[in-house]
């Protein structure tokens, strides 16, 4: 092992020249190696970076790696180097820049990052990049990941494993139709009212099986129920934006409340395994039909399904009703994703009403935006944009990917939020007085990474400090260091209150500190919250 790190480190320090020396740019085409953080996990072999010497950030792509379309890349990566400081090189064998993607090796401690990704099955060696210095170093990586059956090289068989202890629902929310969204809804909401739709199985005569609708069961007298159209509607209008990548996100959709998603979060999926799941989840895949449906089940009953790639054939799917569904399917039994659609953005600052309202939003609050830059604003956070228009929190989780902020960038770090904790907790977390002094000067009204003092260095603060709290995944000394005033109960229920579900809008919040007479608590730490 020693002798191996050795090679990477002769390998890496024959690239290595003087750091970047571009000032703040944004998704820069770098000409040198250097130290930086990484702010986002693109996918399975690319990122997105900020370089600590100048604070541009750039598109990086994972020299010699293939991870596309392998579900373990993004959460390893997101749990191994999203957040942290990273050391990246180029290869003088490789061109440095593909379109807008620089080409890079990653490194972070003692580990390569893109031959671990191989080495434990989570992608494979990339023959594009077969000149680069450590291609045989991959090559070799995967054969020992084949070998040892981790990962992608798994055993097909184990594809069709039984599911584990979670529990999983038949409606898969990213690719049902309005009809079985409204069999969902209807049920979860109106049960004792609404006949459940089923599937009806085949019979001895070779009768093919098929979908029979549910109905309104509500007797002569009866009236029959609103139903559920307006958030079937809500659910497209968010889904079409941001795909529901857990079952958790369905949270988020306007109208869901904490109630509703009660009863529906053991009924949903956001990825359907197409090598076990029932007839009645297969007829939440899009526009599928009956007879497809019919032969899906008698060819996976044969044996004759082993791949995603064998569900490519038309007589499962048409090809475009594929393409539609792959991001939401599976051969495995995973239960969540990462699937982004690149949103057409608007800059708040320079949009014109046009503009904004292209993007969807309604013509008052396009107007609200540009009547207030027009007085000289600057928005500086997504979050103020929604606090000084009045836009409630569904709103802008909608349109949040659609919105940039010219050069404001807000950074989430973790650790305990300087804008709202008192004198000690800053003390705690490793400031001396001088510090202490620099933050309370800012009247805690610090926005973003551009308002934190210049006495307080990001490298010796570091997942130590945070502007905004994301109240649903906050630990308990940063809850504490924003509720300064509450105690431990309120803060344990509250803990409780996110593990069962998570808070879905900034309302919900509200009522649930009013709820325990904690209303000021929550007004005065308000500008502070974020909901992730």
């Amino acid at each position: 092992m020693k002798k191996t790190l050795c090679l990477i480190f002769a390998v890496l320090l024959v690239f290595r020249v003087s750091p970047a020396n571009a000032s703040g740019a944004q998704n820069a085409l770098l000409d040198s190696n250097g130290y930086a953080k990484v702010i986002e996990i693109i996918d399975g072999d690319s990122i997105r970076v900020s370089f600590l010497s100048t604070g541009e950030t750039a598109l990086v792509r994972f020299i010699g790696v293939n991870a596309e379309g392998y579900d373990g890349a993004i959460p390893y990566l997101n749990n191994t180097i999203l957040g942290k400081t990273v050391a990246l090189y180029f290869d003088n064998a490789v061109p440095k820049s593909s379109g807008r993607w620089n080409n890079m090796y990653l490194y972070i401690e003692n580990s390569l990052i893109n031959r671990e990704l191989i080495y434990l099955g989570y992608a494979k060696a990339d023959g594009g990049h077969g000149e680069a210095a450590l291609y045989e170093f991959f090559s070799a990586g995967e054969e020992s990941a084949k070998d040892g059956g981790v990962g992608i090289w798994k055993p097909a068989e184990d594809l069709f494993a039984p599911f584990g202890r979670f529990v999983r629902g038949e409606t898969n929310i990213n690719t049902a139709s309005r009809a079985m969204l409204r069999e969902l809804l209807n049920a979860a909401l109106y049960g004792d009212k609404w006949a459940e739709g089923r599937w009806v199985e085949s019979d001895d005569n070779n009768n093919d099986g098929y979908w029979s609708p549910g109905y309104w069961d509500i007797g002569e007298d009866g009236e029959t129920p609103e139903g559920s159209e307006r958030l079937i509607d809500e659910i497209i209008y968010y889904r079409a934006r941001n795909p529901f990548n857990t079952v958790s996100e369905l949270k988020f959709a306007k109208g869901i409340t904490k109630e509703i998603f009660g009863k529906l979060r053991e009924k949903v999926t956001v990825v359907t395994n197409l090598a076990a799941a029932s007839a009645k989840e297969l007829c939440t895949l899009g526009d599928i039909t009956p007879r497809q449906v019919n032969r899906i089940l008698k060819d996976r009953e044969a044996g004759k399904l082993s791949s995603a790639d064998d569900f490519m054939d038309s007589v499962y799917f048409s090809s475009y009703s594929y393409n539609q569904i792959k991001p939401f399917v599976s051969v495995s039994n995973i239960t969540e994703i990462d699937v982004r659609i690149p949103p057409e953005t608007v800059n708040l600052n320079d949009a014109t009403v046009s503009e904004l309202m292209r993007i969807g939003l309604r013509q008052a609050d396009a107007e609200k935006i540009v009547s207030w830059r027009k007085t000289g604003f600057t928005y500086k956070s997504i979050g103020e944009a929604g606090g000084m228009l009045g836009l409630n929190q569904e709103t802008l989780n909608a349109f949040e990917d659609n919105f940039t902020l010219s050069d404001f960038t807000v950074f989430y770090f973790e650790g305990i939020n300087i804008n709202t904790a008192a004198e000690s907790q800053l003390k705690d977390c490793g400031m001396d007085s001088r510090q202490i002094s620099a933050v309370l000067s800012r009247q805690r009204r610090m926005l973003n990474f551009y308002d934190i003092p210049v006495a307080i260095p990001a490298e010796d603060f570091d997942k130590k400090i945070s502007l905004y709290t994301n109240i649903n995944a906050a630990s308990r000394a940063e809850l504490e260091s924003v509720f300064t005033n509450s105690g431990a109960v309120l803060i344990n229920d509250l803990i409780s209150y996110r593990n069962d579900q998570p808070f879905g809008s900034l309302d919900e919040v509200r009522e649930f500190f009013a709820s325990r007479g904690e209303a000021r608590a929550f007004t005065n730490a308000s500008e502070f919250i974020v909901l992730r």
